[in-house]
């Protein structure tokens, strides 16, 4: 398992990817997260958490005015 915190300035974004075989969890901990899921989106703030596959195509990204955090968990699925 591997846990990251991910801290994003205004504006700022991780672009589209995908983590094959494992678990996700994104939480989001500061201002509002953005987490788009096949194209999707889900804003996310402190304390709210989505959950999905990691063949998911995601990107996240602050679209606010505030610095932003999410702690995202990858679990590795056997």
């Amino acid at each position: 398992m591997r846990l990251l915190h991910l801290a994003l300035a205004p504006g700022q974004r991780v672009p589209e990817h995908r983590h094959p075989g494992c678990r996700v969890v994104v939480q989001g901990l500061e201002g509002s997260v953005t987490a788009c899921l096949d194209g999707e989106p889900f804003a996310l703030k402190p304390r709210s958490l989505i959950a999905f596959g990691g063949e998911r195509l995601v990107l996240l990204a602050n679209e606010s005015a505030a610095p932003s955090a999410a702690l995202v968990t990858l679990a590795e699925v056997r």
